[in-house]
């Protein structure tokens, strides 16, 4: 036989953390993970799990964060690299997910039920029946990643909410399908009520090493309904080429409004985006923060709902910043 790590599947009530970058062996779940209501699951970033089994899924109704990185991604896929060898991931109602860096493949599907989910910067590929569906009028944040291979890129089951999907790469540089508003499209296809313009006309550009660009988000983390908070965006370059006409860009939580930032931060209400002109970085060492406040709705409950930051530069071309 080959030797391997194995997990049985179950729930998880407290906080576990997976951290299997250097396990040399395959690591593979035999049977659903449930995070359960309360239970915080750390995906560390290098991991790679197998799930073993095409109704073997992993399920959130606590909190997951697979926070992996440009040169460390966490990757979740079947034992076998066939379409439709386990059944994927599924944030529920109540859930919290966090993937960043992570490449999801060889699934049915992501399943996405709750806007307190993000995915950012990932590789969602070969999957059997489709990339994402999105369930419950959820707003989740979707950016920055490469969605191809699959039968159906994105699906929104909802009537009435729309689901932004803008800056993500579909498999081809003529963007989405779609049979009304984009029939020429030849990358995967998306439904109605799905937001695609400004798609990525190629795959997301990794950014530099994390020792080279680094960026710190700082504020409170459980806010209030109705009420303001403060972020601070810290952010520090030590590349050794110069960074030419750099800008920051803050995605706003798709359940808070603007109120003001520092800095010179223009406002883009059509993205709930915040743009800062950082000009020029330059080695060694540059560094600086801004501040940014948004002002929560309410009818929340009380909880984290996350904001993101990038920074591009016109002789680093992140294709996830067109400003």
């Amino acid at each position: 036989g080959v030797d391997a790590v194995t997990i049985n599947g179950g729930f998880i009530q407290g906080t576990q953390s997976w951290n299997f970058a250097q396990a040399g062996i395959p690591v593979i779940v035999n049977g659903s993970v449930t995070v359960a209501a309360g239970g915080i699951l750390l995906l560390e970033p290098g991991s790679s799990v197998a799930f073993d089994g095409s109704l073997t899924r992993l399920s959130v109704s606590g909190s997951l964060y697979a926070l992996g990185q440009a040169d460390r991604p966490i990757i979740l896929t079947g034992r076998s690299p066939v379409p439709g060898s386990w059944a994927g991931v599924a944030v529920g109602a109540a859930g919290k997910a966090v993937l960043e860096n992570c490449q999801i493949a060889y699934a049915a599907g992501v399943a996405i039920a709750s806007s307190q989910t993000v995915i950012n910067s990932c590789d969602i590929h070969h999957n059997s029946v489709l990339g994402i569906q999105v369930d419950n009028n959820a707003r989740p944040v979707i950016v920055n990643n490469s969605i191809r291979d699959n039968p159906l890129g994105l699906n929104n089951t909802s009537n009435t909410v729309e689901v932004d999907a803008r800056r993500n790469w579909w498999g081809d540089s003529t963007g989405p399908h779609h049979s009304d508003t984009n029939p020429g499209g030849l990358g995967n296809g998306v439904s109605d009520r799905v937001l695609f313009t400004d798609w990525l006309a190629q795959a997301p550009v990794a950014p530099p090493p994390v020792s080279d660009l680094s960026i710190d988000i700082s504020g409170p983390q459980i806010v209030n309904p109705g009420g303001s908070a403060a972020f601070k965006i810290s952010y520090q370059y030590v590349g050794e080429t110069p960074l030419e006409d750099a800008v920051m860009v803050a995605v706003l939580p798709a359940v808070a409004d603007y109120e003001d930032s520092d800095g010179g931060g223009i406002f883009w209400p059509g993205r709930r985006e915040v743009i800062w002109k950082l000009g020029r970085l330059s080695p060694p060492l540059t560094m600086g923060e801004r501040v940014l406040r948004v002002r929560y709705r309410w009818g929340l409950t009380e909880s984290s709902f996350p904001i993101l930051a990038q920074i591009g530069a016109t002789n680093w071309p992140d294709g996830s910043l067109d400003v």
